[in-house]
C-alpha cells in the first residue's frame, strides 16, 4: 500500500545549494536545500519538494539536486528555501522528479487536502502499465493535476496519459536531470569504457515488462559481447540499495552469469553515497549499458548517445521521444540480441550526430524548465 511516508521516502539526507553534495545518511531529520538572496527575513518563501527522494536510490535523489538547483537560478532576487519536510509555513508544493503520476498520486493528493497552497508539478512522469485510470484513481488524479496552477510533465507520452484521463492544462518541460551539472572525477581504467547498471528489482511486487532472471541474461549477453567484441572493461554501478532493488546483486547476477569475475576487466564501481559524484562516474564512460534510466538520461545529456531499454511505465521511451531518439529504444520483453546490435551500430556509425542532435534537446529543455520555475516563483512572490 502506498503511504504517504512511502512517497516522501524517509527524509535522510541534505542537499546544498548548487552542485554540493548529499553527505550523510540522516534518518528521520529535516532535509533542507536553502538558496539565500537576502532582501531581509520577511521574504523568505519556502518551497516544498515531493519525489521519491531520500531511499537510498541515487539517481532519484539527483533529480532532487536538479529541482533544486533550476529553482535556484530561477529565483533571482527571492529569498528561497526549498525543503523536503512538512512545514506549516510552506508558500509552494513542487511535485518533482521521478514517475509520480497515476496511481501513486493518492498519497501525494491526501497529503495537501487542507490548505491549498500553490502547487506545481515539474518534470515527473505518469506511472502506470494503463493508459486510462478507472474510478476513483482517475478522480483524484483528475483532482490534483487541476488543483495545480502549472503542470509540466517529462515527455510526451506522459502528457498524452493526462490528456486522456481528463486533464489538459499540461505542457512537456522535460526531464529535470537535463540540469545535471558533472564535477571531476578520475577518468574509468580501461578503454573503452563500458558503465552497467543493472538492478534487481521489484523485492515488494513492482510491476516491470521482464522478470529479474531474464533482464539479467539479457545484460550478460551484451555485455559479453561488450567484452569479446570490443575488449571493453566494463564498470558495474550500485546506484540503489535499498527495500525495493538492489543493483549490487543484479551486478553480481550479470558478473556471475559474464562468468569473469576474476578479470580486470570486469569491476564492481562503488559510487558512493553522493549522487552528484556518482552521476558524474556514469558520464566518464564512453559508453553506458544501462536498463535504468536516470543514467540513460545522463549518458544522453552528457553527449555519449546508448540504446536505452525501456523496462517499466513506458519511462524510457517517454524520455526517449522527448530528444528525439526513439529509434534508439529496445523495450525489455520484445529484446534480442540481433535487434539490440542492429540499433547500437546504427547509433554508433553516427554518434557525433546524435550527440550533437541530443545537446540541442537537452539545452531546449533546460531553457523551457528554467521559465517554467520562473513561473512556478510568480506564485508567490
Amino acid at each position: 500500500m502506498t503511504t504517504l511516508r512511502s512517497v516522501l521516502g524517509a527524509i535522510t539526507r541534505p542537499l546544498r545549494g548548487g552542485a554540493r553534495r548529499v553527505a550523510e545518511d540522516l534518518r528521520g531529520r529535516r532535509l533542507a536545500a536553502r538558496s539565500r538572496r537576502r532582501r531581509g527575513r520577511g521574504s523568505t518563501r519556502r518551497v516544498r519538494l515531493l519525489g521519491w527522494h531520500g531511499n537510498r536510490a541515487a539517481g532519484d535523489d539527483l533529480l532532487g539536486v536538479c529541482v533544486q538547483q533550476v529553482f535556484d537560478q530561477a529565483a533571482r532576487d527571492l529569498d528561497l528555501e526549498l525543503e523536503y519536510v512538512t512545514t506549516d509555513d510552506t508558500d509552494l508544493v513542487v511535485i518533482g522528479g521521478g514517475t509520480l503520476l497515476g496511481p501513486a498520486v493518492p498519497a501525494i493528493a491526501d497529503a495537501f487536502s487542507g490548505p491549498k497552497v500553490p502547487l506545481v508539478i515539474f518534470g515527473t512522469g505518469f506511472r502506470s502499465e494503463t493508459s486510462m485510470l478507472s474510478g476513483e484513481q482517475a478522480a483524484r488524479f483528475r483532482s490534483l493535476l487541476q488543483r495545480a496552477s502549472l503542470c509540466g510533465v517529462r515527455g510526451y507520452l506522459s502528457q498524452h496519459h493526462c490528456v486522456i484521463n481528463g486533464v489538459d492544462e499540461v505542457e512537456v518541460i522535460g526531464d529535470p536531470g537535463f540540469s545535471f551539472q558533472p564535477v571531476a572525477v578520475d577518468a574509468p581504467p580501461g578503454k573503452p569504457s563500458v558503465g552497467v547498471m543493472v538492478r534487481a528489482m521489484g523485492k515488494t511486487g513492482e510491476p516491470q515488462y521482464l522478470e529479474n532472471e531474464r533482464v539479467f541474461n539479457m545484460v550478460a549477453e551484451i555485455a559479453g559481447h561488450f567484452l569479446d567484441e570490443l575488449g571493453a572493461t566494463l564498470h558495474f554501478f550500485s546506484l540503489a540499495e535499498n527495500i525495493h532493488d538492489s543493483d549490487r546483486e543484479g551486478a553480481e547476477a550479470v558478473m556471475e552469469r559474464i562468468g569473469r569475475m576474476d578479470s580486470d576487466r570486469v569491476r564492481f564501481l562503488d559510487a558512493g553515497e553522493d549522487p552528484i559524484e556518482a552521476f558524474s562516474r556514469v558520464a566518464s564512460m564512453d559508453y553506458v549499458l544501462s536498463q535504468r534510466l536516470h543514467p540513460t538520461v545522463i549518458a544522453w545529456q552528457q553527449g555519449k548517445p546508448c540504446v536505452a531499454f525501456d523496462y517499466q511505465f513506458n519511462k524510457t521511451a517517454d524520455f526517449m521521444g522527448s530528444i528525439g531518439m526513439g529509434d534508439y529504444v529496445v523495450r525489455t520483453d520484445e529484446y534480442s540480441k540481433d535487434l539490440f546490435l542492429a540499433k547500437y551500430d546504427r547509433l554508433i556509425s553516427n554518434r557525433s550526430n546524435l550527440a550533437e542532435q541530443a545537446r540541442r534537446s537537452v539545452d531546449f529543455w533546460r531553457r523551457r524548465q528554467l521559465d517554467f520555475a520562473r513561473r512556478a516563483l510568480v506564485l508567490i512572490r
